[in-house]
Protein backbone atom coordinates (compact mmCIF):
# COMPACT_ATOMS: atom_id res chain seq x y z
CA UNK A 1 0.00 0.00 0.00
CA UNK A 2 1.06 3.42 -1.28
CA UNK A 3 4.47 2.13 -2.17
CA UNK A 4 4.72 4.55 -5.58
CA UNK A 5 8.23 5.85 -4.90
CA UNK A 6 9.18 2.02 -4.87
CA UNK A 7 7.60 0.27 -6.55
CA UNK A 8 8.99 1.22 -10.05
CA UNK A 9 12.51 0.24 -9.45
CA UNK A 10 11.30 -3.57 -8.09
CA UNK A 11 9.63 -4.16 -11.11
CA UNK A 12 12.46 -3.30 -13.37
CA UNK A 13 14.47 -5.30 -11.39
CA UNK A 14 12.50 -8.21 -11.54
CA UNK A 15 11.53 -7.84 -15.00
CA UNK A 16 15.67 -8.03 -15.69
CA UNK A 17 15.64 -11.37 -14.32
CA UNK A 18 12.69 -12.45 -16.27
CA UNK A 19 10.04 -12.74 -13.30
CA UNK A 20 6.58 -11.98 -14.01
CA UNK A 21 5.90 -9.35 -11.13
CA UNK A 22 2.30 -9.40 -9.75
CA UNK A 23 1.64 -6.05 -7.37
CA UNK A 24 -1.04 -6.47 -5.12
CA UNK A 25 -2.65 -2.83 -4.39
CA UNK A 26 -4.23 -2.74 -0.93
CA UNK A 27 -6.37 0.28 -0.45
CA UNK A 28 -3.33 2.67 -2.04
CA UNK A 29 -4.49 6.28 -1.98
CA UNK A 30 -1.11 7.18 -4.34
CA UNK A 31 -0.09 6.36 -7.45
CA UNK A 32 1.30 2.92 -6.62
CA UNK A 33 -1.52 0.74 -8.97
CA UNK A 34 -0.62 2.91 -12.08
CA UNK A 35 3.30 3.51 -11.63
CA UNK A 36 3.31 -0.52 -10.76
CA UNK A 37 1.13 -1.04 -13.86
CA UNK A 38 3.27 1.63 -16.16
CA UNK A 39 6.75 -0.47 -15.31
CA UNK A 40 5.02 -3.26 -16.37
CA UNK A 41 3.41 -5.35 -13.65
CA UNK A 42 0.32 -7.56 -13.37
CA UNK A 43 -2.14 -5.52 -10.99
CA UNK A 44 -4.47 -6.43 -8.40
CA UNK A 45 -6.83 -4.84 -6.81
CA UNK A 46 -7.56 -5.82 -2.76
CA UNK A 47 -9.15 -2.79 -1.25
CA UNK A 48 -9.57 -4.55 1.84
CA UNK A 49 -6.83 -4.05 3.96
CA UNK A 50 -4.93 -7.10 5.73
CA UNK A 51 -1.39 -8.04 4.85
CA UNK A 52 -2.84 -11.93 4.73
CA UNK A 53 -5.52 -10.70 2.49
CA UNK A 54 -3.46 -8.87 -0.12
CA UNK A 55 -1.20 -12.16 0.09
CA UNK A 56 -3.81 -14.22 -0.72
CA UNK A 57 -5.31 -11.89 -3.82
CA UNK A 58 -1.50 -12.29 -5.66
CA UNK A 59 -0.74 -16.01 -4.47
CA UNK A 60 -5.02 -16.35 -6.75
CA UNK A 61 -3.48 -14.16 -9.52
CA UNK A 62 0.14 -16.39 -9.36
CA UNK A 63 -2.03 -19.95 -9.16
CA UNK A 64 -4.63 -18.53 -11.75
CA UNK A 65 -1.37 -17.77 -14.16
CA UNK A 66 -0.09 -21.70 -13.93
CA UNK A 67 3.19 -20.49 -12.26
CA UNK A 68 5.33 -23.29 -10.76
CA UNK A 69 7.17 -21.11 -8.62
CA UNK A 70 5.67 -18.33 -6.52
CA UNK A 71 7.65 -15.93 -4.27
CA UNK A 72 6.23 -13.51 -1.90
CA UNK A 73 8.44 -10.43 -1.02
CA UNK A 74 7.55 -6.35 0.14
CA UNK A 75 7.23 -3.60 -2.31
CA UNK A 76 10.02 -1.36 0.28
CA UNK A 77 13.08 -2.05 -1.21
CA UNK A 78 13.75 -4.15 1.92
CA UNK A 79 13.88 -7.56 0.05
CA UNK A 80 16.44 -6.85 -2.69
CA UNK A 81 14.93 -8.52 -6.34
CA UNK A 82 18.65 -10.07 -7.03
CA UNK A 83 18.38 -12.40 -3.85
CA UNK A 84 15.49 -14.13 -5.47
CA UNK A 85 18.17 -15.97 -7.67
CA UNK A 86 19.53 -17.13 -4.90
CA UNK A 87 16.24 -18.41 -3.24
CA UNK A 88 14.87 -20.08 -6.10
CA UNK A 89 18.17 -21.94 -6.82
CA UNK A 90 17.88 -22.89 -3.25
CA UNK A 91 14.55 -24.23 -3.79
CA UNK A 92 16.05 -27.38 -5.40
CA UNK A 93 15.40 -30.09 -3.06
CA UNK A 94 12.60 -27.91 -1.33
CA UNK A 95 9.31 -26.97 -1.15
CA UNK A 96 9.91 -23.47 0.47
CA UNK A 97 13.11 -21.11 1.07
CA UNK A 98 12.89 -18.52 3.19
CA UNK A 99 15.29 -15.65 3.26
CA UNK A 100 15.79 -14.71 6.86
CA UNK A 101 16.80 -11.31 7.45
CA UNK A 102 20.73 -12.03 9.28
CA UNK A 103 20.72 -10.30 12.61
CA UNK A 104 23.05 -6.78 12.75
CA UNK A 105 22.81 -6.55 9.00
CA UNK A 106 21.96 -3.07 7.87
CA UNK A 107 18.18 -3.73 7.19
CA UNK A 108 18.07 -5.52 10.79
CA UNK A 109 19.94 -2.03 12.33
CA UNK A 110 17.17 0.28 10.58
CA UNK A 111 14.49 -2.08 12.49
CA UNK A 112 12.82 -0.78 15.08
CA UNK A 113 13.50 -2.22 18.17
CA UNK A 114 9.61 -3.41 18.66
CA UNK A 115 10.01 -4.98 15.39
CA UNK A 116 13.34 -6.37 16.02
CA UNK A 117 11.61 -8.14 19.51
CA UNK A 118 8.60 -9.67 17.60
CA UNK A 119 10.93 -11.06 15.32
CA UNK A 120 12.98 -12.64 17.78
CA UNK A 121 9.60 -13.79 20.05
CA UNK A 122 7.45 -15.41 17.37
CA UNK A 123 9.89 -17.78 16.68
CA UNK A 124 10.21 -18.61 20.50
CA UNK A 125 7.28 -19.23 20.92
CA UNK A 126 6.84 -21.14 18.01
CA UNK A 127 9.64 -23.61 18.77
CA UNK A 128 8.35 -23.88 22.17
CA UNK A 129 4.76 -24.48 21.10
CA UNK A 130 4.80 -26.31 18.20
CA UNK A 131 8.66 -27.94 17.57
CA UNK A 132 8.82 -25.78 14.75
CA UNK A 133 12.11 -23.89 14.01
CA UNK A 134 12.64 -21.00 12.13
CA UNK A 135 14.79 -18.05 12.63
CA UNK A 136 13.13 -16.08 11.25
CA UNK A 137 9.54 -15.05 10.41
CA UNK A 138 10.45 -13.14 6.69
CA UNK A 139 8.42 -11.44 4.33
CA UNK A 140 10.52 -12.59 1.13
CA UNK A 141 9.79 -16.19 0.97
CA UNK A 142 9.26 -18.65 -2.29
CA UNK A 143 7.71 -22.14 -2.42
CA UNK A 144 6.52 -24.45 -5.06
CA UNK A 145 3.46 -24.24 -6.63
CA UNK A 146 2.24 -27.58 -5.28
CA UNK A 147 3.47 -26.86 -1.60
CA UNK A 148 1.19 -23.71 -1.64
CA UNK A 149 -1.77 -25.86 -2.83
CA UNK A 150 -0.80 -28.07 0.12
CA UNK A 151 -0.91 -24.97 2.52
CA UNK A 152 -4.15 -23.22 1.47
CA UNK A 153 -3.83 -20.72 3.79
CA UNK A 154 -6.24 -18.35 5.12
CA UNK A 155 -5.56 -15.85 7.45
CA UNK A 156 -6.16 -12.22 6.34
CA UNK A 157 -3.81 -10.32 8.90
CA UNK A 158 -0.07 -10.21 9.66
CA UNK A 159 -0.56 -13.74 10.58
CA UNK A 160 -0.40 -15.17 7.52
CA UNK A 161 3.38 -16.03 7.43
CA UNK A 162 2.99 -17.81 10.88
CA UNK A 163 0.43 -19.76 9.44
CA UNK A 164 2.01 -20.76 6.28
CA UNK A 165 5.23 -22.02 8.17
CA UNK A 166 3.57 -23.51 11.15
CA UNK A 167 1.30 -25.33 8.89
CA UNK A 168 4.83 -25.85 6.37
CA UNK A 169 5.97 -27.52 9.96
CA UNK A 170 3.13 -29.84 10.62
CA UNK A 171 2.55 -31.43 6.40
CA UNK A 172 6.13 -32.03 7.10
CA UNK A 173 7.41 -30.13 4.12
CA UNK A 174 10.51 -29.52 3.40
CA UNK A 175 11.93 -25.70 4.31
CA UNK A 176 15.32 -24.16 4.16
CA UNK A 177 16.45 -20.97 5.50
CA UNK A 178 19.03 -18.51 3.01
CA UNK A 179 20.26 -15.23 4.42
CA UNK A 180 19.42 -12.31 2.22
CA UNK A 181 21.24 -8.98 2.36
CA UNK A 182 18.28 -7.15 4.14
CA UNK A 183 18.19 -3.67 3.86
CA UNK A 184 16.44 -0.41 5.20
CA UNK A 185 13.04 0.31 3.03
CA UNK A 186 14.01 2.66 -0.54
CA UNK A 187 12.03 5.46 0.97
CA UNK A 188 8.94 6.31 2.64
CA UNK A 189 7.47 4.97 6.27
CA UNK A 190 6.93 1.72 7.22
CA UNK A 191 2.83 1.05 7.52
CA UNK A 192 3.09 -0.72 10.42
CA UNK A 193 6.27 -0.32 12.66
CA UNK A 194 5.90 3.08 11.76
CA UNK A 195 3.00 3.67 13.23
CA UNK A 196 2.71 2.40 16.96
CA UNK A 197 -0.96 1.55 16.90
CA UNK A 198 -0.27 -0.57 13.89
CA UNK A 199 2.58 -2.27 15.82
CA UNK A 200 0.59 -2.63 18.73
CA UNK A 201 -2.42 -4.26 16.70
CA UNK A 202 -0.06 -6.54 14.13
CA UNK A 203 1.64 -7.68 17.10
CA UNK A 204 -1.72 -8.47 19.31
CA UNK A 205 -2.71 -10.50 15.73
CA UNK A 206 0.94 -12.38 15.66
CA UNK A 207 0.70 -13.36 18.98
CA UNK A 208 -3.05 -15.14 18.69
CA UNK A 209 -2.18 -17.06 15.62
CA UNK A 210 1.08 -18.50 17.72
CA UNK A 211 -1.42 -19.15 20.41
CA UNK A 212 -3.84 -20.87 18.59
CA UNK A 213 -1.65 -23.31 16.88
CA UNK A 214 -0.53 -23.64 20.22
CA UNK A 215 -3.24 -24.76 21.22
CA UNK A 216 -4.19 -27.04 18.23
CA UNK A 217 -0.53 -28.59 18.78
CA UNK A 218 -1.53 -29.52 22.49
CA UNK A 219 -4.87 -30.94 21.75
CA UNK A 220 -2.91 -33.40 18.92
CA UNK A 221 -0.53 -34.74 21.62
CA UNK A 222 -3.24 -35.83 24.13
Amino acid sequence: MNEAANIAPLVAALSALGVAAIVVDNGSTDDTAAVARAAGATVVSEPIAGYGRACKSGLQAALEADFDVIAFMDADGSDPPHELVRLVEALEGYDVVLGTRPRFSRGWRAMPQAQKFGNWLAPLLLRLTTGARYADMPSFKVFSREALLRLAPQDETYGFTIELLVRAHALGLRVTEVPIDYRPRAAGESKVSGDLRASAKAAVRILSVVGRYAWEAKRRRR
